[in-house]
């Protein structure tokens, strides 16, 4: 049976080594280019003059966040100023975050080494990861939220009495998780069943605990407008289609082959070494439970939402599912464990550096050479190279949303028009994503 961890310095270089990377990624990825649509509407809502009128242009549904997002991004713009590239800082920032807080819930019951190959393994191999380091939207914000939350449901579960300011730590965590984006509401959800498992599996009833958490979900009253704003953009079809097979495959490892191959090779050696146990009728007892089931309980919001979005409008997008990493990190750092004894001989500690230095190599890899030469996104100037080719002298009528919105931000000067043509919108041959941007130029239309 496992024992508690305890933190020393070691952990703490470790997470600052890491912060430091997912900074470092979000420069060399991000400098100078320009912000894209789908950025511009987040950040003129932060670095609105008046925060009366940013609420007020939120629950109008000016963009698809949560208020708490924007009031934290507000606070750092405030600071580090209102540059494209300090935005998106705040977003590798929360990422780099959401790893501290993962790596000090890992530590609770796991080795140094096991979580600190574990979790960078993780976080700097996942595409979809290291793109949102490079983005200022909201998904590092969710993030860290997950994380922040399943940190605080690992203290309190744990303990046999509780007192208020544990109710008043889960209640906080949960209500900043909700409040961050929509989609906080399903991983809030998760992470209290698996509060209540976790009870189950331990013998024990506590409604106050899970009352407290649930309390959280208050939010959800001063953000409803919001949220029948942002789900009308959704209406009559969205830019998205009905997921198959293989999305639900790349979204469970992230669209990453390193995190596919990794996960399928320790699910193996755990198989084996059951059946060898069952064997030798040796039956090893783990304290890891906490850390298993919130695992579990994170990973398993994939394929519920997969099954969820293949009737009606599909909600199975990768970005929205990045806060399942931790669930990830914290399986994979238990499988780890129950494979790798830690007392080894000379030769098997050999062995392992020379896998932990090829899976490093790896991760290098994804990070510095594979992502950038596949990762899209648009050129440092091409909005200005597009504004500057038309006429700055009569209107000009844009048919994209997102063009119009990168173009505007551009060179306000410009006197570009956008129609609202519902009737050819709604066409069957018309794109599906103009129907999403219609809805979101028709909302700052009313702001």
């Amino acid at each position: 049976m496992n024992k508690m961890e305890r933190l020393d310095r070691r952990d703490a270089v470790w997470i600052l080594v890491w912060a430091i990377a997912s900074l470092l990624e979000c420069l060399r990825l991000s400098w100078g280019r320009q912000l894209w649509s789908d950025e511009i509407f987040g950040w003129v809502l932060v670095h609105d003059p008046s925060l009366r009128h940013m609420f007020s242009a939120w629950r109008l549904g000016a963009d698809g966040g949560g208020i708490f997002f924007y009031l934290t991004a507000r606070i750092w713009s405030s600071i580090f100023g209102d540059a494209a590239l300090p935005f998106r800082f705040f977003c590798a920032f929360c990422i780099a975050m959401a790893l501290g807080f993962t790596w000090v819930t890992a530590r609770r019951w796991y080795r140094l080494e096991v979580v600190a190959f574990a979790l960078p393994f993780c976080w700097f191999t996942a595409q979809t990861i290291l793109q949102q380091m490079a983005l200022g939207r909201f998904y590092g914000a969710l993030m860290l939220a997950v994380a922040a939350t399943t940190y605080c449901t690992c203290v309190v579960v744990e303990k046999k009495s509780l007192c208020n300011r544990d109710y008043a730590l889960l209640f906080a965590s949960h209500c900043f998780l909700v409040g961050i984006h929509p989609f906080g509401l399903l991983y809030s959800a998760a992470i209290l069943c698996a509060t209540i498992v976790i009870d189950a599996l331990r013998s024990r009833w506590r409604p106050l605990l899970y009352a407290s958490a649930l309390a959280g979900w208050l939010i959800l009253v001063p953000s409803r407008a919001a949220a029948k704003s942002s789900a009308a953009v959704w209406k009559p079809h969205s830019w998205t289609t009905t997921p198959t097979i293989w999305d639900l495959r790349d979204v469970l490892g992230f669209n990453t082959p390193e995190i596919m191959g990794l996960g399928l090779f320790l699910i193996l050696c755990l198989v084996v070494r059951l059946i060898l146990n069952r064997r030798r009728r040796q039956h090893p007892v783990h304290g890891d439970m906490t850390m298993v089931v919130l695992g579990f309980a994170l990973v398993l919001l994939i394929p519920l939402l997969w099954l969820v979005s293949l009737r009606g409008t599909s909600y199975f997008v990768d970005r929205y599912l990045t806060g399942t990493i931790i669930g990830v990190s914290l399986l994979a750092c238990a499988a780890i464990d129950r494979l790798v004894p830690s007392q080894l001989p000379v030769r098997a500690k050999w062995s392992l550096r020379i896998v932990a230095l090829a899976l490093f190599g790896g991760t290098v890899y994804s990070a510095l050479i594979y992502l950038p030469a596949h990762f899209v996104l648009p050129p440092h100037s091409y909005t200005q190279t597009m504004a500057n080719a038309l006429p700055h002298n009569i209107p000009i009528v844009v048919e994209r949303s997102d063009i119009f919105a990168e173009a505007v931000f551009s060179q306000p000067e410009l006197k570009l028009r956008y129609l609202l043509d519902w009737d050819v919108v709604n066409l069957p041959e018309s794109p599906r994503g103009d129907v999403s941007g219609y809805h979101e130029m028709d909302n700052w239309k009313r702001i």
